[in-house]
């Protein structure tokens, strides 16, 4: 009961845009690079790690989607198989001086 109940708040929270994916893909001393969803809640959450990162100011300097996968799915009646790319957007960014 208790793993349906989770199982339906998750989605819920994700179908409502409240799900944020960030994840470092590289980072150094200099800056970084940071995966993102294509969504609000995730962009402001990257900027938020690359402020903390940062000490404060950074500058985006490269923005671009990236293929991280594939999905393959198989209609009902099995005649077409669909396979689409799964992308990701880089934020790669550079820590100012301060």
């Amino acid at each position: 009961m208790l793993r349906a109940l989770l199982a339906v708040l998750l989605f819920a929270a994700n179908a409502c845009g409240y799900y944020t994916y960030v994840s470092t893909v590289q980072r150094d001393a200099s800056g970084g690079t940071i995966a993102v969803a294509n969504d609000k809640s995730s962009r402001d959450e990257a900027r938020r790690r690359m402020e903390a990162h940062c000490g404060g100011a950074y500058s985006i300097v490269d923005e671009r989607r990236v293929v991280v996968g594939q999905e393959t799915t198989t209609p009902d009646d099995g005649v077409a198989v669909v396979t689409k790319d799964i992308h990701e957007t880089h934020l790669s960014y550079e820590c100012l001086p301060q």
